[in-house]
């Protein structure tokens, strides 16, 4: 077991973060702004593997897709929390077994989830913030119409996992209530079961995402 792995130690940041920013003596010495936020752009999903119900073993290559998140958060300092929702979806570029891609591969991914977030915005006296962060939630990850134009659907399933992303970004205040923000977020879920007649896979899904977005702040 790999103490240090990347998942873990997001996961562990996340909620070290949590623990001590929900303190209320620490609140309190603050005075709290509430913004709102939209973030869209593009990803990338990382390639995967399945089994059919008749014992093939497929690994799937996805095209780039696209990622929309909507976030309210509250700002203490330096310190951001916030509950973010989002959906994410690719479509299959290639499925392939032994040999070369098979002919007519279909199928998207789609993702649903709901995090929360927490930033540490690093001050520089400017209108330039960067900033990094890190969250935990949940997401309902949909494997639809998996198949090729000789075998039809293979694969149609869904399920909710645990989800977690670490996040690194600038933002530029426009004034003192408006700014924009570009950002590079690693999202991932724990292993998806899956189900493809009475075969059962677990698919990794873990993502790489690209966004530009607006905030507001009250």
């Amino acid at each position: 077991m790999n103490f240090f792995s990347p998942n873990k130690l997001v996961v562990k940041l996340a909620l070290l973060a949590f623990t001590v920013t929900s303190s209320p003596v620490l609140a309190q010495s603050w005075n709290g702004q509430t913004y709102v936020s939209a973030q869209g752009g593009a990803l990338t999903q990382e390639d995967h593997a399945f089994t059919t119900s008749g014992g093939a073993k497929v690994n799937t290559e996805m095209k780039s897709g696209y990622v929309m998140v909507g976030a309210v958060g509250r700002q203490y300092g330096n310190i951001r929390g916030e509950l973010e929702g989002s959906y994410r979806a690719n479509d299959v570029d290639t499925h392939k077994t032994t040999g070369p891609a098979l002919a007519g591969s279909r199928g998207e991914t789609s993702v649903l989830a709901g995090m929360g977030n927490l930033y540490y915005d690093m001050p520089t006296g400017g209108a330039f913030t960067p900033y990094i962060g890190a969250g935990v939630g949940a997401a309902k990850v949909e494997f639809d119409n998996y198949g090729t134009n000789a075998t039809g659907t293979v694969l149609n399933d869904s399920s909710t996992v645990f989800a977690y992303q670490g996040i690194a970004g600038l933002n530029y205040a426009l004034n003192n209530n408006f700014s924009l923000n570009a950002e590079y977020r690693y999202f991932g879920t724990a292993d998806v079961e899956v189900q493809s007649g009475t075969r059962k896979s677990e698919i990794e899904y873990q993502t790489h995402n690209l966004l530009g977005g607006v905030r507001y702040t009250f």
